[in-house]
C-alpha cells in the first residue's frame, strides 16, 4: 500500500538527515516537490526562472537539509565527490553528514546535445557512477535512487528538441539502467554490458520504474516536464521507498509499498511450528483410521 506521507511523518523518517538530488531539470522538479512536502515554507519550484541551472539548498523546520546539485551530465567535481561519499561535497549544517537519500537523474541532456554519441557517453557515465557508489559503500548514502529517464510527448516538444530526443533512445537507456541495477541471471546478459556488483556495506540502490507508469501526456505542456499532480505521486513513491523501511512496521499496515516484510517473532514462529506439526499429525492419524476402518470392513465381509 502506498502511504501519503504528511510532513510530520517525513520529519520522523528523515530525522534531521541530508537528502541530496543530483541531475537535470526533471530531477530538480522532484527535488522541490519532496522538499515542499517536508516543509510547506520551502517553495515548490525555483522562484527565479533566470536561475534554473544552479544549485539549491534548503533546511526544513526539523533541520533536514535538502540539496540539489545541477549536473545533467553527472560529471562535475562536486558530483564525483558525492559519489565517493565525501562529506564536504555539499556544505552541511546537519548533525549527520551522510545523506539518508541520494537521488540521481540524467539522460535528456545527452540526447539533446551529444548527437550520435549520446548513448555511448551516457552509458559510460552511468557505469562509472554505479561503480563509484559500490566501491565507497554506505558512506555515499543510506539509499541511492537512480531515476528512470522519463518518456517524452513528441507532439509537445519544440522543433529543436524533437530533432534529437526520441523515446526509442530513452527505452534503451532505461533498459540499460534496469539491467545494471537489477541484473538478470548469469548467462542471459549480453557480454559488453557490465552490471553493478553490490559489495559488503554498499548502499541500497533503487530504480523506481513505477515513475514511468504515472506519466500522462495531458499532464505536460512542453513534452518533458510534468505537472504537480504527477510529481506528488512520484514524491509519494520516493518517500515510501525511504521511510517505509525506516519507520516501525506495526498495525495498521498502511505502509507496505517498497519495503521488505518484517521477520516473525520467536513466539509467532513457535505458534506456526505447532500448527504445522499438528496438521501433519492429524493427517497421519486420519490415514491410519481410514486403513483400520477399511480393514474392519473387509474382515466383516
Amino acid at each position: 500500500m502506498l502511504y501519503n506521507y504528511p510532513s510530520r511523518d517525513i520529519s520522523t523518517c528523515l530525522a534531521s538527515r541530508r537528502v541530496v538530488f543530483v541531475g537535470d531539470s526533471v530531477t530538480r522538479q522532484l527535488f522541490y516537490s519532496v522538499a515542499h512536502s517536508a516543509d510547506e515554507s520551502i517553495p515548490s519550484e525555483p522562484e527565479d526562472n533566470d536561475k534554473k541551472h544552479v544549485d539549491y539548498k534548503f533546511t526544513s523546520k526539523d533541520n533536514t537539509e535538502f540539496s540539489f546539485v545541477w549536473d545533467p551530465y553527472l560529471n562535475s567535481t562536486q558530483t564525483n565527490d558525492i559519489l565517493r561519499g565525501s562529506v564536504d561535497s555539499v556544505s552541511s549544517t546537519s548533525a549527520i553528514h551522510t545523506p539518508a537519500l541520494l537521488v540521481v537523474g540524467s539522460g535528456l541532456w545527452y540526447l539533446r546535445y551529444d548527437g550520435a554519441d549520446a548513448l555511448r557517453r551516457w552509458e559510460a557515465t552511468i557505469e562509472e557512477a554505479l561503480e563509484r557508489i559500490n566501491a565507497n559503500g554506505d558512506s555515499v548514502a543510506d539509499t541511492v535512487v537512480f531515476l528512470p529517464v522519463e518518456n517524452l510527448v513528441p507532439s509537445k516538444l519544440s522543433k529543436e528538441r524533437a530533432a534529437t530526443m526520441h523515446n526509442t533512445d530513452i527505452d534503451a537507456m532505461n533498459s540499460d539502467l534496469r539491467h545494471r541495477i537489477h541484473p538478470p541471471l548469469e548467462g542471459y546478459l549480453p557480454p559488453p554490458l557490465k552490471v553493478l556488483r553490490t559489495g559488503v556495506g554498499a548502499p541500497r540502490i533503487a530504480f523506481p520504474e513505477a515513475f514511468l507508469e504515472m506519466l500522462d501526456p495531458s499532464q505536460t505542456t512542453d513534452g518533458i516536464h510534468y505537472s504537480e499532480k504527477i510529481l506528488k505521486a512520484q514524491t509519494d513513491v520516493l518517500l515510501n521507498l525511504r521511510c517505509n523501511e525506516v519507520l516501525p512496521k506495526k498495525f495498521p499496515l498502511d505502509k507496505t509499498c517498497c519495503r521488505s516484510y518484517p521477520s516473525i517473532s520467536t513466539y509467532q514462529f513457535l505458534i506456526l511450528a505447532i500448527l504445522t506439526s499438528w496438521a501433519f499429525i492429524a493427517k497421519f492419524y486420519s490415514a491410519q483410521l481410514c486403513k483400520q476402518s477399511l480393514a474392519n470392513t473387509l474382515a466383516v465381509g
